[in-house]
């Protein structure tokens, strides 16, 4: 009885060892003394109350905001206004249950003892090391996404390794993070038809693998659905980005095409932004979020047009000068590529808006070391830089071996993260603008994958160990 008794408790300890990785994730929210934040963060918070207030007590508002509103509405149960630590610790647990997943599902070892102590020693130097730790106690749906991709590589590569509640339970996870951000399912659309490209390629296409695809197809028609469904009910017209920004339309701006564009056929060309040719913006941000700047100043009517206008502009700019955009848009790829610091500066704008977002916090938020301008941010992003330069060394290093053993699982995951860092970098750094923030919220993914190919590397010596020698064949003596 007593065993049973153990072997019980054993079992249900086991759907939680991923706890306290949960916990060693919010180390930067403590040491900060309040979780991170972002202007776009009270954005978020800001929105879930009007957007809920729309759907449960039809209370109609004139601004919801224009971010993500299944993120907003997904993290005001966990703050309502007030409290800020609840919304870290759920993107904590999500991140280290979706962790676990993955480690779990390329350590072959049947002793659980083992792949515990693999996962710690993997989540240990990741949450120390890298940005990811970070990402995850910042209100922000940034650390969603690589959740998303990582989904994908379980529900892909290793759909046999998860319990039907697992799998139910990821496919949620999945969808949410889809939904939290519009450029997730860019990325996710992207890497999906990547995946199903490269599988044919290499003949590894199996019924599992499609369904598993297909899996990940329909958590992006949901995620699509959904927000088309929200905005239906806010503004009664079933779009997907909502009343977005003119994002494309600033960045041709900034990239000084747009403005020669405009300089060299206004007014003949009739677009909305000639009537600001005199004063065009040299950045997306003075573009979209200065007080003071073309977006910011545009009635909703000249709001409108300029959206209505965007790809005709577009088209009219790359084909005026193709050979000038591509080599600007070229040159962001590779500078957002390689730009990843670890940044949570002060932000004034930050100190004079808590208060309206958050009422009472902002005595909270002054003594954080964010507000106080007192984080290391140079000294993380060095740790940071060296650690990914660390990893591209061990994988370098370690790809004959692979290449010779092909571990599937590890390949696909290999070729998920490759794929997400180039495709990330393109979609932010070419469509938006270069940040670090936008490339450091994946680029730890490539830490997390030297970690894994050491860990294959050391099962495949184990068992070559393992293996029992050869007994002697017995040689037939000749006798005359």
């Amino acid at each position: 009885m007593r065993n049973s008794t153990v072997r019980s408790l054993m079992s249900i300890l086991s759907r939680f060892v991923f706890l306290p990785a949960a916990l060693l994730l919010t180390w930067p929210a403590f040491y900060n003394r309040y979780p991170l934040l972002f202007p776009d963060s009270l954005s978020y918070i800001e929105s879930g109350p009007r957007v809920g207030g729309a759907f449960f007590h039809h209370q109609a508002s004139h601004y919801y905001g224009v971010r993500s509103f299944i993120y907003a509405l997904g993290i005001m149960p966990f703050h309502w206004r007030a409290v800020l630590w609840p919304v870290i610790a759920l993107q904590a647990v999500l991140t280290a249950y979706v962790l676990w997943l993955v480690v779990r599902s390329l350590t072959r070892s049947s002793d659980f003892r083992r792949t515990v102590m693999t996962y710690y020693a993997i989540m240990l130097p990741l949450a120390l090391l890298t940005g990811l730790s970070w990402t995850t106690s910042i209100v922000m749906p940034d650390i969603l996404g690589a959740l998303l991709y990582l989904a994908v590589y379980v529900l892909v590569f290793a759909p046999e390794s998860l319990s039907r509640p697992q799998r139910t339970l990821l496919i949620l996870i999945a969808w949410w993070s889809a939904a939290a951000h519009i450029t997730h399912i860019m990325l996710a659309l992207g890497l999906l038809i990547f995946l199903l490209a490269a599988l044919f390629l290499v003949r590894a296409v199996t019924r599992r693998r499609l369904s598993g695809l297909a899996i990940s197809a329909i958590i992006l028609v949901a995620a699509v659905l959904s927000h088309m469904a929200v905005h239906q009910v806010l503004y009664g017209k079933p779009t997907l980005n909502g009343k977005r920004p003119a994002y494309l339309t600033a960045r041709l701006l900034a990239d000084g095409t747009g403005r020669l564009y405009l300089q060299q056929h206004c007014p003949q060309a009739n677009f909305a932004t000639c009537e600001f040719v005199q004063s065009l913006p040299t950045t997306p941000d003075d573009f979209l979020w200065d007080a003071n700047g073309i977006w910011q100043t545009s009635s909703p009517e000249k709001q409108s047009r300029i959206l209505r206008e965007e790809s005709p502009f577009a088209r009219a700019v790359i084909g005026a000068y193709p050979r000038q955009q591509l080599a600007i848009s070229l040159g962001a790829f590779f500078h957002q590529l390689t730009r990843f610091d670890i940044s949570n500066d002060a932000n004034p704008w930050l100190a004079q808006k808590v208060e309206v977002g958050l009422p009472g916090q902002l005595p909270a938020y002054e003594r954080s070391r964010q507000a106080q301008d007192t984080l290391p941010s140079d000294v993380l992003s060095t740790i940071q830089n060296w650690t990914v330069g660390a990893a591209l060394l061990i994988l370098c290093s370690l790809a004959p071996f692979l290449w010779r053993r092909c571990p599937a699982r590890l390949m696909g995951l290999a070729a998920i993260i490759f794929a997400i860092l180039l495709g990330n970098a393109f979609v932010t750094g070419v469509l938006s603008e270069v940040d670090d923030r936008y490339q450091d919220r994946v680029i730890w993914l490539l830490p997390l994958l030297a970690a894994l190919a050491i860990v294959e590397l050391l099962t495949q010596r184990h068992a070559h160990r393992a293996e029992p020698a050869p007994e002697p064949v017995a040689v037939p003596v000749l006798t005359r």
